[in-house]
């Protein structure tokens, strides 16, 4: 094992939940959950915990929104 991180494992260390998404985007938690229902923001739930990725917030505010 050569001790690197890839990227997925960065991802997995920052997961931030839909209250900081709402206030890094400057939209409502409503809307994160829409975006995220419609797929538009990929996510993962975590029991009853649902985080988004950083990559994926970089990604919209990127204006990627494929």
């Amino acid at each position: 094992m050569s001790g690197e991180i890839s990227q997925t494992s960065l991802d997995v260390m920052q997961l931030l939940s839909r209250q900081r998404v709402a206030s890094l985007l400057d939209i409502s938690i409503e809307t994160v959950g829409r975006r995220i229902r419609s797929g538009d923001l990929k996510a993962i739930k975590l029991g009853r915990l649902v985080r988004v990725p950083r990559s994926e917030v970089l990604r919209l505010l990127a204006g990627d929104a494929e």
